[in-house]
């Protein structure tokens, strides 16, 4: 975890390890408002977010109901409708 960054993000980072589910949901409540543009930490924590979800949904596999996880599944799903329930492997 790098220095700087928000408690909210790094409790999302510790829980990846241990309940990527949690970990997910909430990565998605961070990244569900908007930050303030003139609010350069806020800026920071959506990045890392949004980042940290994205290398969640990649390293646990996730995957649409439909199939793996990619940009878009065959039935139109985006990635981020992905469900959390990791592919076995």
């Amino acid at each position: 975890m790098a220095q700087g960054e928000s408690e909210r993000v790094q409790e999302a980072q510790k829980l990846a390890k241990t309940d990527p589910r949690k970990a997910e949901a909430l990565y998605k409540d961070i990244i569900s408002k908007p930050p303030s543009v003139t609010s350069e930490a806020a800026i920071k924590e959506y990045e890392t977010a949004l980042i940290s979800l994205g290398e969640l949904y990649r390293d646990e596999k996730f995957v649409c109901a439909c199939g793996p996880a990619q940009e878009f599944c065959h039935c139109g799903h985006k990635l981020t409708d992905a469900i959390g329930k990791p592919r076995s492997s």
